[in-house]
């Protein structure tokens, strides 16, 4: 059953990750394995589309596109300024961060995590399933980034696509040059295992 649903996910998915991310040599240890790629995502039978990049020092970026592929809603985790940012509706805002890991999860992070041995967009995975019931089909050639996610409820997927390993550009992780940017005050408390 296991081998049918990572053999339909990877169909589903097109199954187009560069080739190369096996063979090559692993980042050095507290750095994360950067990445580009592209997911999609079904929530109450609504589907959205978008991008995800992930810098070598853990900053990430994500952003959900509109109808014809402009960004309609980021968020940004900049490592480096230990700062998060969000776009959504035409406007930008910034939090402070102090809880940022100082490397990725490995392994240890995942111990009951069982290998399967069908792949998603072309990437070996691992599934692993939270104690609130959340299954995530995580890749270790991705510093366990999770390419498929499966909540029960309310129905949410979004599955990873098209995944190069590749460092995105520096001006990704902070909004654009010029924009305004309104400070909120409080934490943010968000992902620490992208």
């Amino acid at each position: 059953m296991r081998r049918a649903l990572a053999a339909a996910l990877c169909i589903a998915a097109a199954g187009c990750a560069d080739s190369s991310l096996s063979s090559e040599v692993p980042p050095a240890a507290g750095t994360w394995v950067p990445f580009e790629g592209e997911f999609r995502s079904v929530a109450a039978g609504v589907e959205s589309r978008g991008r995800v990049f992930r810098r070598r020092d853990g900053s990430f970026r994500k952003e959900t596109l509109d109808a014809v592929g402009v960004p309609s809603f980021v968020t940004i985790e900049n490592r480096a300024q230990k700062r998060f940012y969000s776009f959504s509706s035409g406007s930008w805002t910034a939090q402070p961060w102090s809880r940022t890991p100082t490397a990725p999860p490995g392994r240890d992070r995942y111990p009951n995590a069982a290998i399967e041995a069908d792949r998603v967009a072309g990437l070996r995975v691992v599934r692993w399933v939270s104690g609130f019931g959340v299954t995530t089909l995580r890749a270790p050639e991705l510093d366990y980034y999770p390419l498929v996610e499966e909540h029960g409820y309310p129905p949410l997927r979004i599955e990873h696509v098209r995944v190069v390993r590749a460092d995105p550009p520096d001006g990704m992780f902070e909004p654009p040059a010029g924009s305004r940017v309104d400070e909120l005050p409080w934490q943010y408390e968000g992902a620490v295992d992208r």
